[in-house]
């Protein structure tokens, strides 16, 4: 009932969002006590039945041989079926052999020193969960030296995927990993999570398609890094969303746009949550028009907008 009216109500989801962020430090307290509780559950049984499922429902979702695929996930939206992180890994590996996998691996950010964030693409941990870190250690993965909502991924565009990243100066620009994926009409799938939790592309990316397009004012925040990348370290300064924009997010109301526009499918079985977006290109298209009509994926008041 609350998902239907937060898709209808982009003011009810923003006051929402402000609440959670007054509430910021007793959200990681929870957050925390339910990490501790989950280091303590006896590992699942395989669910020998929902995992064919599983497979069947990733087999038939449309995804073709020389696709790229960005994935995004959440083990424990995937516990029912009862394997370890690196075993699902390995299913989707098994699954999905002639295809580019992209996985999200936002890195970890330690407090910055001398002015500086630090991020080593070989060594730096993702928060983005289990199933990119694992994804991370194996062989053939490459990791985008771009050190702000970084790509990962494994297959024959990978490494022309990762080549230019280090020219961006936005994460979602045209040097940018996401741009390769976009460009080459990449499908989205996720996994255990959905597409209102987890659509970076949607929700981020098309200010840094749109440029001076964008209407809303100071958009963007600089922020600098000391990089460890194959050729040395290198210092660079990038361009990313100010943080103060987030609480203004519409991700329900864009996700029912999606879905109504048949961009969006939910191939969920059982209690095991699947979406894909079938052309990520096309997704990008429908919501830089809606942006360019007045119609953002953020209810931002009118006061913020370009004079």
């Amino acid at each position: 009932m609350l998902n239907k009216i937060l898709e209808r109500s982009g003011t009810l989801e923003v006051f929402l969002r402000k609440t959670v962020t007054a509430f910021a430090p007793l959200k990681k307290r929870i957050k925390r006590i339910l990490k501790n509780k989950a280091k303590t559950e006896s590992p699942q049984t395989e669910n020998i039945d929902q995992i064919k499922k599983f497979k069947e429902s990733l087999s038939g979702c449309g995804i073709k041989s020389g696709d790229i695929v960005i994935v995004h996930s959440s083990f424990d939206g995937l516990k029912n079926l009862g394997l370890s992180a690196e075993k699902i890994i390995d299913l989707i590996f098994e699954v999905f052999p002639d295809s580019t996998l992209a996985f999200a691996a936002y890195p970890i950010e330690s407090g910055k020193k001398k002015g500086l964030y630090k991020y080593d693409p070989k060594n730096t941990i993702c928060w983005t969960g289990v199933l990119p870190n694992i994804f991370l250690k194996k062989e053939g993965v490459i990791r985008s030296e771009f050190p702000y909502n970084s790509l990962s991924a494994a297959g024959k565009e990978a490494e022309a995927m990762m080549k230019d990243n280090l020219k961006s100066l936005r994460p979602h620009d045209m040097y940018s990993a996401w741009e390769f994926c976009r460009q080459r009409h990449a499908k989205i799938l996720f996994l255990g999570t959905s597409s209102r939790e987890a659509n970076t592309m949607a929700i981020h990316m098309v200010p840094d398609i749109m440029g001076e397009k964008w209407p809303v004012e100071h958009w963007y925040t600089q922020r600098k890094y000391f990089i460890k990348t194959d050729k040395g370290c290198i210092e660079k300064t990038i361009e990313i969303q100010d943080g103060f924009w987030y609480r203004y997010v519409n991700e329900y109301k864009t996700d029912k746009a999606l879905k109504d526009s048949g961009l969006l499918r939910d191939i969920s079985i059982n209690n095991t949550m699947i979406e894909i977006i079938d052309d990520s290109f096309k997704m990008m298209d429908f919501l830089t028009e809606r942006c360019g009509n007045g119609d953002l994926m953020y209810k931002i008041p009118k006061k913020f907008y370009k004079k």
